[in-house]
Formats: C-alpha cells, sequence, structure tokens
C-alpha cells in the first residue's frame, strides 16, 4: 500500500528506506511517493523484484520502538522466506536506530502537508498561526524544507520567509512574501508548540 513508513530488504538483508528530509520533499513535489517501494528501489538502483516489501502504518503519532516493530507487516514482494536469519534482527535494529529519526520525518510531512495547505490558498494580507502538539523541537519540523536563503516552494508560488527565531522558546514567526504574485501584501505565519516530553 505504499504507507509511511515503507523499507525493503533485498536477499542480502539490506534495508533500503528513504530517510532523507529534503529527498522526500522533492520527491513529493515531482509526483513521487518516497514510501512507494518502486521508488525505493529506483532512488537506490536495487531490483525491486528481488527485494521483501515492508511497511508501518503509522497514522496519528510515533509509537514506542517496540510497538513499532509489532506494526510491521509484509507488503508483498519477495517471499520472506528467501531473506537471510539475520533479516529480523536486522530490522530491529534498524528501526530502533532510528526511531528518532522517522518520529522527526513524520511529524515534519505532517505539520507542511498543513503548512503548504494553507500558504497555497491564503489571500493577501491573512496571517496563519498553528500550535503543533508534537515531541520534536520545531526547528526539525523546519529544517529539510526552507532553503539556505530562506524561501519555500509551495504549490504556485515561492514564499520568502523573513524569519524572526526564537530559538530560546522554540517559536517560529515568519513574515511571508509570495514572488511572482502582484499586489501581496503579504501575512504572518506563526508556529509554535505545546510542549511535549521529547522523543
Amino acid at each position: 500500500m505504499c504507507q509511511f513508513f515503507s523499507f525493503s530488504v533485498d536477499v542480502y538483508g539490506n534495508i533500503w528506506a528513504i530517510l532523507n528530509k529534503k529527498v522526500r520533499k522533492e520527491m513529493w513535489e515531482n509526483g513521487k511517493n518516497p514510501d512507494s517501494h518502486s521508488v525505493i528501489a529506483e532512488y537506490y538502483g536495487c531490483d525491486e523484484d528481488k527485494c521483501a516489501k515492508y511497511e508501518i502504518l503509522i497514522t496519528d503519532s510515533i509509537p514506542e520502538v517496540e510497538e513499532m516493530i509489532d506494526m510491521v507487516t509484509w507488503d508483498g514482494g519477495m517471499d520472506e522466506c528467501l531473506l537471510p536469519l539475520t533479516a529480523v534482527n536486522r530490522i530491529e535494529r534498524y528501526l530502533k536506530e532510528n526511531h528518532r529519526k522517522i518520529a522527526e520525518l513524520f511529524y515534519a510531512e505532517k505539520a507542511w502537508d498543513i503548512i503548504s495547505t494553507d500558504l497555497a490558498n491564503t489571500g493577501n494580507g491573512n496571517n496563519l498561526y498553528y500550535s503543533f502538539l508534537y515531541p520534536i523541537p520545531l526547528k526539525l519540523i523546519f529544517d529539510g524544507y526552507i532553503t539556505e536563503d530562506n524561501k519555500v516552494m509551495i504549490a504556485d508560488g515561492e514564499f520568502k520567509l523573513e524569519t524572526d527565531l526564537d530559538f530560546e522558546n522554540d517559536v517560529f514567526v515568519f513574515n511571508i512574501t509570495r514572488y511572482g504574485k502582484e499586489n501581496d501584501d503579504g501575512g504572518i505565519l506563526t508556529v509554535y508548540p505545546l510542549f511535549l516530553n521529547e522523543i
């Protein structure tokens, strides 16, 4: 089904998944699903037919690592009996080592799905405010989505974000200016967390 989070395991026990935030963002923008097993195979140059496909269906929040391991389901592809005997241990170790990174991806993509939809549809001068009840620092939500010159591509427009970053309180305030739109008075995008214990 190619849901978040998907990975493939080849006949040698190598585990393939796309964990890079910027790469995933570019794929989504180009109409590719980074959790598609065919996209994973294309990205790494591995043979999809010689990989067992797995996914962990995560919808609302990231489970604890042991629960996540229990949620792994086979999603087709190569028969699991062809995997090396060490494959199960490798998968468990991989998920334990990458649990936080998977969490960061999940919450960042969830946040940006909300933000990008509203940025694409907002009118001139509108202000947007968000609170994210996510157990990761906000800077990890924005990392990978904003360029070094503080721009972000959303839908039909490029937005210039003149940032006022309050790292002490972990609050992000952006003055929004949409490039390529006449008479755009911009607006304010404010993002601040409702603190939870970090993962």
